[in-house]
């Protein structure tokens, strides 16, 4: 059984001995139900992957590129919502909720997509632009919003030592489920011409969010007593604002989370760079749609296979390992691509390599970022702490992808941008051997003030 704080009362070690026996008592079903939530979801990335069917569709109907970077960009600038819904929802029944909101966020999507395919109003594609890029607004909003609940959840319902075994189960059953409906999803695209094959799809896509929406449902609730305390009706800590102050300043007050903080911001910084691999290969490589198609099957088999493999070593000697490791491999994946790049080196090898390994540890990276956030500061809110620390990571991120294009508008070589992110990557690796602390070893830092004499 996991240590109990000398801080918590009696009443609250038997709450929490019932809490942590009952965690351990319903981890399989649970395991289980939310394996199949993420199979079911991973069932419709094939037909309506936001990242890439979506620009794909709004480029079919003519969409200026500052329109599609708007809507793709929605998956960091919109993450202060998470802020509020792990506010508002804390205590509500976090599986109906999850349910209600997902559910929620796919229906005008769906709509859109029936409408437009079944009736063909005559509008222009001006129109159908702007009621998409709304819907997209509902669906990212939605999904985003979902993120600080679903974890919080799962992080409740899984011992300490499985979280990680539990994180590369999920991974692997997306991956899994989206190379099964990669067959119909092309069967699909091939059956229907133009803007149609994208709206069935759509619409095949999103019935698959709304079953897996309603699996969650099914996942048996528990909350850590060490956590959830009742607060006074009348109590400022209630309402949002003073709560989420209240909560960073706790947060930064810790050293080994500021630590941790900053080397994560550093290797998410040259994660971002490494999005622009696919670009490079199919700029270099003259890559066709189907060769293109290659690339996401390996970016899912490389994210199960080092999620998978990692996850279950962070579970039995914690995640600081795993951070050196990941890094590591990020800075070697990007030394691979310079080879490319730089023309020293047989050019597809090393592409496909340098992505596997990127690919790998992009899965990896969340992981250990949002495990060992909650191992550092086990009485924050894990819902809370993942969505403020995406918060506090939103403006880098946000800036380096800026930044990364910029480079390469200006230059037209994708060499500088790849350096930057070899080396922050391996300046992250050194921070993570170095600085940054293993919580379970319990060898922290600590900061004290010293009185002037």
């Amino acid at each position: 059984m996991c240590a109990v704080p000398d801080d918590i009362l009696p009443t609250k070690k038997n709450a929490y001995h019932h809490y942590d026996t009952a965690v351990k008592n319903d981890y399989q079903h649970n395991a289980i139900i939310f394996t199949a939530f993420d199979f079911l979801w991973g069932l419709s990335l094939p037909f309506a992957l936001y990242t890439t069917i979506v620009p794909a569709y709004m480029s079919e109907l003519g969409a200026p590129k500052s329109l599609i970077g708007i809507i793709a960009s929605l998956t960091i600038t919109i993450c202060p919502v998470q802020v509020i819904t792990s506010h508002f929802f804390r205590k509500q029944s976090r599986k109906v909720w999850l349910m209600g909101l997902y559910i929620s966020s796919v229906i005008p999507w769906t709509l859109y997509s029936f409408i437009f395919l079944c009736w063909a109003p005559a509008v222009s594609n001006a129109v159908k632009l702007i009621f998409f890029s709304i819907c997209m607004l509902i669906f990212m909003a939605g999904c985003i919003g979902c993120f600080p609940l679903h974890f919080s959840l799962m992080t409740d319902c899984t011992p300490l030592k499985k979280r990680g075994t539990l994180y590369g189960y999920r991974v692997a059953a997306i991956s899994l489920a989206s190379i099964l409906a990669c067959p119909l999803a092309y069967w699909v695209t091939k059956h229907w011409n133009g803007p149609d094959s994208f709206l069935v799809a759509f619409i095949v896509g999103n019935i698959f969010r709304i079953i897996s929406s309603t699996v969650i449902l099914s996942a048996r609730e528990h909350r850590d007593p060490r956590i959830y305390r009742d607060r006074k009706p009348g109590s400022k800590m209630n309402r949002l604002i003073p709560r989420t102050r209240l909560t960073v300043r706790k947060m930064l007050k810790n050293t080994n989370y500021r630590i941790l903080l900053f080397f994560t911001i550093i290797l998410f910084i040259s994660m971002m760079m490494g999005s622009f691999i696919i670009v490079f290969a199919k700029e270099t490589m003259m890559l066709t749609g189907a060769e293109i198609i290659t690339f996401t099957i390996i970016q899912m088999l490389s994210a199960a296979f080092f999620s998978t493999i990692l996850g279950k070593i962070g579970d039995k000697v914690g995640y600081k390992i795993i951070g050196v490791i990941s890094t590591l491999l990020l800075s070697f994946g990007f030394m691979l691509v310079l080879l490319a790049a730089t023309g020293h080196m047989f050019r597809s090898v090393t592409v496909y390599l340098g992505f596997i390994l990127y690919s790998g540890v992009t899965s990896v990276a969340a992981m250990v970022q949002m495990n060992m956030s909650v191992e550092l500061l086990p009485k924050i809110n894990s819902g809370t702490l993942v969505a403020l620390t995406n918060f506090l990571m939103m403006p880098a991120i946000f800036v380096s992808l800026l930044f990364s294009g910029l480079i390469i508008d200006l230059t037209s070589s994708y060499t500088i941008v790849f350096t930057i992110g070899a080396l922050l990557s391996a300046i992250s690796t050194v921070g993570f051997a170095v600085l940054v602390q293993e919580p379970r070893k319990r060898v922290m830092y600590v900061v004290r003030q010293v009185r002037k004499i």
